[in-house]
């Protein structure tokens, strides 16, 4: 038995962070000064991905988002073009330590959106939802793919 969860326990750790349960969303978790808030998202780490992003969605249920991975810090600028919903876009450095909040963007937007310094994910979720749950600047983002040092 011992060595059924030993092994248990090693291929979850082994396996890739890109195994998701059957609707493609992975588990994040963000904590804060008001608790840890649950989220399920889906995984943009491929360049066509992150190109699409939410562009052309008009729903996007409670709780749920896409968090873009890249393969190093950078200096990260988005846009709404072709996306019909305003979003919450926070930015975050490698150990998921939010960097900045773009909040309730503009629909169809071509402005540039992102932080002043350099960006190792972003993850977006409905407008509103970071604030009605009390997330701000230097909360962490919780998932298997954030974690390392800070972006210089």
């Amino acid at each position: 038995m011992p060595r059924l969860v030993l092994l248990a326990v090693l291929l979850s750790v082994a396996l890739p962070f890109h195994v998701a349960a059957e609707d493609g969303l992975q588990p994040l978790g963000i904590v804060g000064k008001d608790g840890t808030h649950a989220f399920r998202v889906e995984i943009a780490d491929e360049n066509r991905e992150r190109l699409k992003g939410l562009q052309g969605r008009k729903e996007l249920p409670e709780g749920q988002g896409m968090l873009f991975l890249y393969e190093g810090c950078r200096r990260l600028s988005f846009w709404m073009k072709d996306t019909p919903l305003s979003l919450d876009i926070a930015f975050l450095d490698r150990n998921g330590d939010i960097l900045d909040i773009a909040a309730e963007t503009v629909p169809y937007s071509l402005n540039g959106i992102g932080p002043s310094e350099d960006a190792f994910a972003v993850l977006e979720v409905r407008a509103g939802a970071l604030a009605a749950r009390g997330v701000s600047i230097g909360d962490r983002v919780r998932h298997p793919a954030l974690r390392g040092a800070p972006c210089d």
